[in-house]
């Protein structure tokens, strides 16, 4: 990973280039936006040009033993902190500060990579702050989130924060082409993916599954537990939910206007919503979304 092969984020990546050029890094940052649009590549990139054994002024050189060792995962001078049973405790932060004190053991700096810091605990956070405020000459600290809003008020106020937008469709088919995943049928899932990347990687490696699901939504011909199946399948994960709710809206917006038709459905996905906020088990959740639809003889 480098700073090039991120798209679409050009403003945030000249911000850290120049405070590389300058050395001028601050110790800590906060990289926040929404899923899948680079945010974890730019910290990691930004830990590669920083480990590098021969930069190339604001540019890491690729190919020396750190920056293998770095896209590899095992530099030792790297940490990369991930969430540990739905959240990132004190304990795990405790062990960090303990690295951190602690000289580099190969470069000049030591980095630390905070994935999800919305889950940092509460706890946790406060242990964070003796870091922040009193960091090592040497450290760099990381936190990537959806939003400042997600981060405890007194732990973001002392980062500095660099945003992260979503992708336009073009900086999207743009982003496949690179990994080789464009293809025809990208055109249909670029609006699912709600600018993230992320998202769009994720629907072109289940496009069968997407193709099932689409052509079969509006069809009740198609049993209520396939249809349920298939949405859990491609949105798997709790957080994914929301997604889910948003991908049905567009899908039925669509039909509205291909039909003028269909505008019922808009009160079950409501429901759907509603559930969704109130915790319900998103299987749950959805059972009573197509229910509802077929006990209204909601057809389109």
């Amino acid at each position: 990973m480098a700073f090039v092969d991120l798209i679409g984020q050009s403003e945030s990546i000249q911000r850290l280039e120049k405070s590389i050029y300058e050395n001028r890094l601050s110790h800590a940052y906060l990289f926040f936006g929404p899923a899948g649009v680079g945010k974890r590549t730019a910290a990691l990139a930004l830990a590669k040009r920083l480990l590098c054994e021969r930069p190339q002024e604001i540019k890491s050189c690729g190919p020396c033993s750190a920056c293998l060792k770095v896209e590899k995962g095992v530099h030792p001078d790297l940490r990369l902190v991930a969430v540990e049973e739905n959240s990132i405790k004190i304990d795990l932060i405790r062990e960090i500060q303990n690295w951190l004190a602690i000289i580099p053991f190969e470069a000049n700096r030591k980095v630390v990579i905070f994935d999800h810091a919305e889950k940092i605990s509460r706890g946790a956070a406060n242990a964070l702050l003796k870091t922040l405020e009193e960091p090592p000459s040497h450290a760099l600290m990381i936190l990537v989130a959806p939003a400042v809003q997600s981060i405890l008020p007194t732990v973001a106020s002392r980062c500095q924060k660099i945003p992260f937008r979503s992708l336009t469709p073009e900086e999207l088919m743009e982003g496949l082409k690179r990994l080789s995943l464009y293809d025809a049928q990208i055109d249909s899932i670029v609006p699912w993916a709600q600018g993230s990347l992320g998202k769009a990687i994720q629907l072109k490696n289940q496009m069968e599954e997407v193709t099932a699901l689409t052509d079969g939504f509006f069809s009740f011909q198609k049993f209520r537990s396939e249809r349920v199946a298939l949405i859990e399948k491609i949105f798997k994960e709790r957080e994914n939910w929301e997604w889910c709710y948003d991908v049905i809206a567009l899908m039925i917006r669509k039909q509205i206007i291909k039909e003028e038709k269909g505008f019922e459905w808009m009160d079950a996905l409501g429901e759907f919503y509603r559930a969704l906020e109130l915790n319900v088990a998103p299987r749950i959740a959805i059972e009573r979304f197509f229910y509802r639809v077929e006990q209204g003889g909601v057809r389109v």
